[in-house]
């Protein structure tokens, strides 16, 4: 099958794309509350359930299983279907795993927690692929690096609510499901936001933006399509292999890691691993501007990589300090959200600029699944 896509002056070249681009944003916001909920609540959830580190942390490696496969799928699925259709479902499965695990907290049912957690990670990723292929599809000739880095910027600002937000709620309610349930809420804001930016989409398709045609039988991707995937497009997932492992390993871990060395709170150790995404939210979309401008992507991309290299080492070599909290670890989150911030500008929107259009979902798809083997191997 062919596709081919014929650009015309219409919405997609008007201001309407940057509200498309913030709803696009939100599409995983709530994905990404929830993703991190473990992360916030770690103290509370393994009092609650009387568990050790390695029990803990089946919450994330449920969550990334899963994903070692399906966004692979998820990205056929999309070239299929289409991006529209599966960004409703992918977001539907999660709103449904995020229940389960409230409900799970709820009766004390960790094992039940987990299977959750697992139906959660059916759809999580997939719309991270989702999302990626809307940004591609409204950024297609222009400004790709700036708005990939703010959809990956506002996305984690749900990350940074979570670490701020999820244990106040936990000492202010005495129980897990409100925390829980808050970040189910926020997945259904996610499902609205879909419904218009489909409107907007769809809109953009018939009468604006895009007229497609279709030269032969549409909704198959042949074999030929990979073979045509270039070298460079392998050496990027490689890279991104080894820094997704390297950056959410470290950052799942945080919280337990600043109580036991650093002297801080459940509450207060939330609050300052949140300066990670809330510095990297202010200066992805510079460093998008600057990439789109000027290139350069190799050269910032090795000044990143000896950034979070400096952060790690930083962080592991700080002098313990249970008596009091240790202020100096904050140096330590600017610098690995400095890294995380040049990521999100570089890597990420380098795919679309590699790969053919109509295999872009299954691009980002086998990216994503490459990431999540490393993720459920490093925790």
């Amino acid at each position: 099958t062919e596709t081919t896509y014929v650009y015309t002056q219409g919405m997609r070249n008007t201001k309407i794309r940057w509200l498309a681009l913030f709803l696009a944003c939100m599409l995983n916001f709530g994905e990404y509350f929830c993703f991190d909920n473990p992360q916030a609540l770690q103290d509370a959830i393994q009092d609650k359930f009387n568990i050790d580190n390695t029990s803990f942390n089946l919450l994330y490696t449920g969550y990334a299983v899963p994903n070692v496969i399906l966004p692979f799928c998820g990205g056929l699925l999309i070239d299929k279907i289409g991006v529209r259709v599966g960004c409703f479902i992918f977001i539907t499965v999660t709103i449904f795993g995020q229940l389960i695990v409230s409900l799970a907290a709820l009766s004390l049912n960790f094992p039940l927690i987990v299977v959750g957690r697992v139906i959660f990670g059916i759809g999580g990723d997939s719309i991270l692929v989702v999302q990626a292929a809307f940004i591609a599809k409204w950024f297609v000739r222009k400004e790709l690096s700036l708005a990939m880095a703010i959809a990956l910027g506002l996305s984690s600002l749900g990350s940074s609510l979570n670490s701020i937000i999820s244990p106040i709620i936990n000492d202010w309610s005495g129980t897990l499901f409100a925390p829980l349930f808050f970040g189910c809420i926020l997945c259904m804001f996610s499902w609205i936001c879909a419904l218009i930016l489909n409107f907007l989409d769809k809109k953009a398709d018939k009468e604006d933006g895009l007229d497609i045609r279709v030269t032969q039988e549409s909704g198959s991707v042949s074999l030929k399509d990979f073979k045509a995937l270039k070298s460079i497009f392998f050496i990027i997932l490689i890279q991104i292999l080894f820094l997704d492992g390297s950056f959410y390993g470290f950052m799942d871990n945080l919280n337990s890691l600043m109580i036991a060395r650093f002297g801080f709170q459940a509450t207060s150790a939330g609050k300052f691993i949140s300066i990670v995404y809330l510095f990297s939210s202010i200066l992805a979309p510079i460093f998008g501007a600057i990439v789109d401008r000027h290139g350069k992507r190799i050269t910032i991309m090795l000044v990143a990589i000896a950034f979070f290299i400096f952060g790690h080492l930083f962080v592991a070599y700080l002098d313990d300090t249970d008596d009091r909290i240790n202020y100096w670890i904050i140096a330590g989150l600017l610098t690995v959200g400095l890294f995380y911030a040049i990521y999100s500008a570089v890597m990420w929107p380098s795919i679309a600029l590699v790969v053919e259009e109509n295999v872009l979902g299954s691009a980002y798809g086998i990216i994503t699944s490459a990431a999540n083997f490393m993720i459920g191997v490093v925790p």
